[in-house]
């Protein structure tokens, strides 16, 4: 029964959605400021969970009023430690924006307003709330901040600012996010929503700046022990526009149940929960696309004529924004196995172009040229997207944005996940969407969200709107920690390496689980001893080395190409005719 009044609600919340922006105009769909600052404050965070709210809703708020054209201060928040945050800032400050100084985020709120760079005249007053007591209070908060104008402030606070001047709009001490909802919808934006951890404030900034519902899974932090809000998640989902992008995650949920209810209400999942001055980092992205543009390998340079099996490795998790804006490219992507393995990378270059123009441009300027990046998007499955509402629109408009982001930015290669197997007839129609959309697509690389790999999978086929067979290649194997097992398709290096000796395969896909861990075990042929978990004392090797590990025990029929490389050589050997008259060969 509440299946049925889940479909009967989204069926009627979507009739009216009409009016919703048109997504698919040149590619864009992440909420942003449409203006840049003049200038800005570096505040400076004190270790207390509260003053990042506080500090959140500044900036929220600060942004706000330069998107309305009352302000050319802005506000950065130096909390975090990444190499990407930095560039961002250099970039900024190279361009002229100055930096007012350091500040903490109180004596921000409490600058008078005569005061060079303050703020103090968009704080209309501040919404109470008890991090303490009620962690819900701070999801509320920041609807209510945007509702009211006014600045996060916790019951510890409170006297500080009462003494200031600063007057209670809101009580949200006592309020539950349920609360928030029924209060508030009418008064956001539906083009967007923003989900994270309760007591964390992220993303708080791009709720408050976009007028944007934010809300909680899990009412305690990481667990659903102590409830969750997973039916009113599936309310808000309803609420959405078609393809509203829904950026966050809520740790301790399964991922795939989450990413189904997001799929299935026909939007895609942001993944992004550590995110840092998001508001900043995207202002005016729309205009600060140049020189973000990926050069696609030259298919006629390739020596078709090799009798090889060929091997094709590439890193998973892709849609992870907040991996590429942290760690990725230091630990990842600028790994020197990288250049000797070929291996190439899914990437959300689209979702980071608008996040922020700065990194998707270094990614692309440092790409190595023995790899390739293939275009991995936000998170949702295929063969699900927009299932409760009308599925043949949102996959047509998903589609034709995707193509226009990778018209844009020059990627070719595109991944995609689905829930079930990747040949069903729903996962299907999902290709042809796409390709339907783009006729400059090479190649589809295929993931089906357990098991990743089936090397029993041949390759799938559709033809584009010229008439041009375009391959859909399954992930033939995963290297894959799984400490004391294997999966028939996922496993060690070692154990991948004797798969693909006994299936003899010509072409193979292999994704590399990133998160996996090994260690190097010289000539062994053991399938489980290069696993490396909790307590095993062992040196381990680099991210992209374990692709290394297994190409050295494959023999002399077998050659590394980039994932680029692999689907020319699939079109040329499958497909002759079409692929020679498209070369000119």
């Amino acid at each position: 029964m509440r299946k049925h009044l889940v479909f009967l609600m989204a069926a009627v919340i979507v009739s009216a959605s009409c009016t919703c922006r048109n997504l698919a105009k040149d590619g864009y769909w992440l909420p942003y400021v449409d203006a840049m600052p003049e200038s800005y404050w570096n505040v400076i965070p004190d270790g207390d969970a509260r003053n990042f709210f506080l500090c959140e809703s500044e900036t929220g708020l600060a942004a706000k009023a330069l998107r309305d054209g009352k302000t050319t201060v802005a506000i950065w928040e130096s909390r975090n430690p990444y190499n990407s945050y930095k560039r961002i800032r250099a970039d900024y400050d190279a361009s002229g924006m100055k930096c007012l100084g350091d500040i903490t985020a109180v004596d921000l709120a409490l600058l008078p307003e005569e005061a060079s760079g303050s703020l103090r005249k968009f704080f209309k007053g501040y919404v109470l709330t008890d991090y303490d007591n009620n962690p819900e209070s701070m999801t509320v908060a920041v609807v209510a901040s945007h509702v009211y104008n006014a600045l996060i402030v916790d019951v510890k606070l409170q006297p500080a600012f009462e003494a200031a001047g600063y007057d209670m709009l809101y009580d949200a001490t006592g309020k539950t996010t349920e609360d928030s909802w029924r209060e508030f919808k009418d008064k956001c934006n539906n083009s967007a929503l923003i989900f994270e951890h309760v007591t964390k404030a992220e993303l708080s900034n791009i709720a408050i700046a976009n007028d944007l519902f934010e809300m909680n899974i899990n009412k305690k932090f990481a667990t659903r022990e102590g409830g969750n809000n997973m039916e009113l998640f599936e309310e808000v989902l309803a609420w959405l526009a078609p393809n509203a992008p829904c950026y966050g995650a809520d740790a301790g949920n399964d991922e795939g149940e989450m990413d189904e209810v997001i799929s299935r209400y026909g939007c895609h999942w942001v993944p992004f929960d550590w995110g840092y001055n998001t508001t900043m980092t995207s202002f005016k992205y729309e205009d600060r696309q140049e020189g973000i543009k990926y050069t696609p390998l030259d298919p006629v340079t390739i020596d078709y004529s090799k009798d090889k099996r060929f091997v094709s490795y590439y890193m998973s998790d892709g849609d992870n924004c907040q991996w590429l804006m942290q760690t990725f490219d230091d630990n990842w992507y600028m790994d020197p196995f990288v250049s000797k393995t070929k291996c190439s990378f899914g990437m959300a270059v689209g979702n980071l172009s608008m996040i922020s123009p700065v990194q998707a441009k270094h990614l692309l300027d440092t790409k190595d040229p023995s790899s390739s990046i293939f275009e991995r998007g936000s998170y949702y499955f295929l063969d699900q997207l927009g299932e409760y509402k009308d599925r043949d629109a949102i996959l047509k408009q998903m589609a034709e944005a995707q193509a226009a982001q990778m018209k844009r930015s020059g990627v070719v290669l595109l991944g995609t996940v689905t829930r079930g197997k990747v040949d069903t007839e729903e996962a299907m129609k999902g290709y042809q969407a796409l390709v339907d959309a783009n006729d400059d697509m090479v190649g589809i690389i295929a993931i089906a969200y357990s098991p990743y790999a089936d090397s029993k999978q041949e390759i799938l086929w559709v033809t584009n709107k010229k008439g041009i067979d375009i391959p859909v290649i399954m992930t033939t194997y995963c290297i894959w920690n799984k400490k004391d097992y294997n999966d028939p398709d996922e496993g060690t290096p070692a154990y991948i390496a004797h798969k693909m000796l006994s299936d003899q395969k010509k072409y193979n896909a292999i994704c590399i689980h990133c998160w996996s861990r090994f260690t190097d075990i010289g000539d062994s042929d053991d399938e489980l001893a290069e696993n490396l978990y909790p307590g095993k004392d062992a040196p381990q090797v680099g991210r992209v080395e374990c692709a290394d590990l297994c190409t050295r025990r494959l023999d002399d029929n077998y050659e590394t190409c980039s994932l680029e490389e692999l689907f020319w050589r699939v079109r040329m050997e499958y497909r002759p005719e079409q692929t020679k008259a498209l070369l000119k060969l």
